[in-house]
């Protein structure tokens, strides 16, 4: 296999994740990424379009497989701003589709808060998104779970058919099916079945992070205090995304 860069790649169809962040993202590109028709970046996640097209840096590099027809760039950020996908629309290449991942959206902002906080990279308590003036905060956090802006965008940049849906509840239940219909939607080999299918990919780094602070957990108490109130603050997000869509997602609040 040989590295390349990106720019050099225009004959092959692109595939991109546009969104969520801690939507099983890691799980998909790790098994999608294994499929011999499919070259992915060296990295899951390059932020090329959203962070490093800015910054000036050189394009993402890629391991490419013989055979290989289609790009995968798993960053699950582009669906956030429409600039990210009008820079994709604009790249010379013009075929390209992308594989969206939803999840309850309050068990989604707290994933990603718990998984920054692990990280040190913040040093706020949950309830200060709420209960102080943290703009940055309730953006980052919150409102990158109203799915119904985000994907109002990327339906707005790209057609409908270009777009392949699934969850997290789905993945977990059903990982063979889902990956089947992601290779099929990609119009690639369907039965091929990845190594190590049924395992969770991020086990490791929870278990490496053990002894860090975990942010909030599931029975804190300001969490059952407000979880009535955190899901009428989803619901007509929720509701609003499923009714563009055509799709059935409502049961995402739960």
């Amino acid at each position: 296999m040989t590295a390349i860069w990106i720019s050099k790649m225009t004959p092959l169809t692109s595939v991109f994740c546009a969104g969520f962040p801690k939507c099983a993202t890691t799980w998909l590109h790790h098994n999608i990424s294994q499929h011999p028709q499919i070259t992915s970046t060296i990295t899951d996640a390059p932020h090329w379009f959203n962070k490093n097209y800015f910054l000036g840096k050189t394009k993402p590099a890629l391991t490419i497989k013989k055979g290989a027809n289609l790009i995968l760039d798993f960053t699950p950020h582009y669906i956030f701003r429409p600039q990210y996908l009008d820079l994709i629309k604009a790249s010379k290449n013009k075929r390209v589709k992308f594989i969206v991942s939803l999840r309850n959206p309050v068990r989604r902002s707290v994933s990603q808060f718990n998984h920054e906080h692990r990280k040190g990279i913040i040093n706020i308590q949950f309830e200060d998104i709420f209960t102080k003036n943290i703009p940055w905060a309730w953006n980052y956090f919150i409102e990158s779970s109203f799915y119904d802006w985000h994907l109002e965008n990327l339906y707005t940049a790209f057609p409908a058919a270009n777009v392949f849906f699934t969850c997290v509840d789905h993945i977990k239940l059903y990982p063979e099916d889902t990956l089947k219909g992601i290779f099929s939607f990609l119009e690639i080999e369907s039965s091929f079945i990845p190594r190590n299918l049924h395992k969770a990919i991020n086990s490791a780094n929870e278990k490496n992070n053990a002894h860090k602070p975990i942010g909030i957990e599931a029975d804190h108490p300001f969490l059952i205090q407000n979880m009535s109130h955190l899901k009428k603050l989803f619901q007509p997000k929720v509701q609003k995304a499923s009714a563009f869509l055509g799709l059935e997602i409502q049961s995402l609040i739960y």
